[in-house]
């Protein structure tokens, strides 16, 4: 099975995200190993207490403003447009402070994966700055009804940071989410270390669209 696309099915469960500096680290003592620092994107993992799938932690740059950045993830619905291999992106409920969403990731060759999220966002202002956050998990008493050759994912956990970085955003992704396939774990962590830096890309390429440079 291709990694690349086994990579994408993981990273994806999320609502669901570029040139990186390898001085950025991530704070010491929190377990996090660094697997990958490409040209775009440093990421990095960490054991999971109760899991056999690792938490992963990516940052890099995206070359639009936060505020620009937070506009294309706020598209949620518009998702299968940009995101690969997200088939379906529904909003369920609207609340003061984010909403409930189904989702439904169609990949090649593995059933398609669906999942219902509860996502939080919220506006800190260090320094006088604005950073958006975005914090999600599966919501477990859904009542969207399972599919038919559709499987349920139990566990997804995320969540992004973006913070102004000049005309840029420093965007930080974390994630924990298990498929719920039967492909082994280690592949399953190793494809992520390829995957992750490509969502970063679509949410660049994405951000270039003019509707998302008109403040909400």
């Amino acid at each position: 099975m291709n990694m690349r696309k086994i990579g994408f099915l993981i990273v994806l469960f999320a609502s669901i995200c570029c040139g990186c500096n390898s001085g950025w680290a991530v704070p010491a003592g929190e377990g996090w190993v660094q697997v990958s620092n490409s040209s775009k994107v440093a990421v990095y993992c960490r054991l999971k207490q109760g899991s056999s799938i690792k938490e992963y932690q990516a940052v890099g740059t995206i070359a639009a403003p936060n505020w620009v950045v937070e506009n294309v993830l706020a598209d949620a619905e518009n998702y299968p447009s940009f995101m690969p291999y997200v088939a379906e992106c529904r909003i369920l409920t609207r609340e003061p402070d984010g909403y409930l969403s189904y989702q439904r990731v169609s990949a090649p060759f593995v059933s398609d994966r669906d999942y219902v999220l509860r996502l939080h966002v919220e506006e800190r202002h260090p320094k006088g700055e604005t950073v958006y956050v975005r914090r999600w998990a599966v919501e477990p008493k859904t009542k969207e009804p399972e599919r038919k050759g559709v499987v349920r994912i139990k566990v997804n956990d995320g969540s992004w940071t973006l913070e102004p970085a000049g005309d840029a955003t420093r965007a930080t992704y974390v994630i924990h989410s298990d498929p719920g396939s039967s492909i082994p774990s280690g592949i399953l962590n190793y494809a992520n270390q390829s995957a992750i830096p490509k969502i970063f890309a679509a949410i660049e390429k994405q951000s270039g669209v003019k509707k998302y440079w008109v403040k909400q």
